[in-house]
């Protein structure tokens, strides 16, 4: 994997199986390490404020999907299982020990899926505003919008950024329109049950909180979550005794880039709980 830049010494980097790694901060640190998963047509450079507000004093983790970064797409169907086998592999063999996993929107699907079926991996599960809501009926409108990233210049994705987000740290704007530009396309046309399931169900499947907490952390609707308010509403019955939703206001789909000093706030809470089992 090519450095990424982050203001923050790179610990090594690799590929296993279809997935590219990189990690940063100290390896032998004591504290819980973190896993962070990109969403759909994001990459392992999307996460510029977390990483470098938490590889100080802990070992940090980013990983590129199949088919996004510097991940190859093999010829397989791209599942959420098989993407979440990805991500026990890098947890077992890069971490080497449970980590507290982060997932953002398709990222948090795949975390969400590893947390249910391996929990022994997990010392935490964050989960920002994961693709709950996007089922059946929206995969012609997804598969067209990352069809047509690639026909658009790294400077056009600039404009588009900004002119979207007009609030976004300017940290996040280059990786942004990076990220684009490196999605295979066939994503999209390899997917199989992104959108099969109760999502929200499921969490009732999730560990207690005294084995680790889950915490979702969602945007509003009216600013761009995917998460619908009665979904949220389920979801926050559902999870009781395992973990908690929280909503921040004015935040849409990315969180943490709407919202940056909340999401940093929430993530440090979670990293206390997990630091303390």
């Amino acid at each position: 994997m090519a450095a990424l830049n982050y203001g923050v010494v790179e610990a090594g980097s690799g590929h296993l199986g279809h997935v590219t790694w990189a990690a940063y901060g100290p390896p032998a640190s004591p504290l819980t390490p973190v896993v962070l998963l990109h969403g759909l047509a994001d990459s392992s450079a999307c996460w510029p404020s977390v990483v470098e507000h938490l590889a100080t004093d802990r070992l940090t983790i980013v990983t590129d999907l199949r088919g996004h970064g510097e991940s190859p797409l093999p010829d397989a169907l791209f599942t959420i299982k098989a993407a979440a086998d990805d991500l026990a592999v890098v947890v077992r063999q890069v971490a080497q020990r449970p980590a507290l996993v982060v997932g953002h929107s398709l990222g948090g699907l795949v975390a969400q899926d590893l947390a249910v079926r391996a929990p022994a991996l997990l010392r935490g599960l964050v989960l920002e505003d994961p693709a709950w809501g996007i089922g059946r009926d929206r995969d012609a409108e997804v598969g067209a919008w990352v069809r047509t990233l690639r026909q658009s210049s790294y400077a056009q994705l600039v404009r588009q950024c900004l002119t979207e987000n007009p609030d976004w740290p300017a940290d996040e704007v280059a990786p942004w329109a990076e990220s684009k530009l490196q999605v295979d396309p066939r994503v999209v046309d390899l997917a199989q049950g992104w959108g099969d399931g109760d999502r929200v169900g499921e969490l009732a499947r999730l560990a207690p909180q005294d084995e680790f907490s889950t915490t979702v952390v969602l945007g509003t609707p009216e600013h761009g979550s995917v998460v619908p308010a009665e979904m949220a509403e389920r979801a926050e019955l559902t999870i009781e005794g395992k973990g908690e939703v929280l909503v921040v206001e004015g935040a849409g789909h990315c969180v943490r880039r709407d919202r940056r000093a909340q999401f940093l706030a929430i993530l440090d809470e979670a990293l206390a709980a997990a630091d303390g089992r």
